[in-house]
């Protein structure tokens, strides 16, 4: 199941940060992914991970080290998160597990499309 952001509760600008930070993390993960297997998929992935990736800036333009060493550690924790389910779908013998990493990458891709697009 995914975990996100209650549509009902406005987030703070720390929160927007963090989301931002995932999602550019998400299409980093999907970008190394593809590199792989799709390279002309790569370049539409790193273009949506960039229109993420300076979003925490624009909403923090002015933060704290800490908070800026914060948002790095976001983006870097969901990169990393991201290829290990698009690494377990692709490798992992057991077909449960790959189909369940599959279904829980994409939907994180989902996830970050409707924010750009809205619902």
């Amino acid at each position: 199941m995914l975990a996100l952001p209650a549509a009902a509760a406005p987030m703070t600008l720390l929160e927007q940060a963090r989301v931002f930070s995932d999602r550019a993390g998400r299409y980093a993960g999907m970008t190394e992914h593809q590199w792989m297997f799709d390279g002309p998929a790569s370049e539409d992935s790193a273009r949506r991970r960039d229109q993420f990736a300076d979003l925490p800036s624009a909403v923090s333009p002015d933060p704290e080290p800490q908070v800026t060493a914060e948002i790095l550690e976001w983006r870097v924790a969901a990169r990393a998160a991201q290829r290990e389910l698009l690494d377990t779908a692709a490798f992992v013998a057991d077909r449960g597990r790959q189909q369940r990493a599959g279904r829980l990458a994409s939907g994180y891709l989902v996830a970050c499309d409707r924010l750009i697009a809205g619902p």
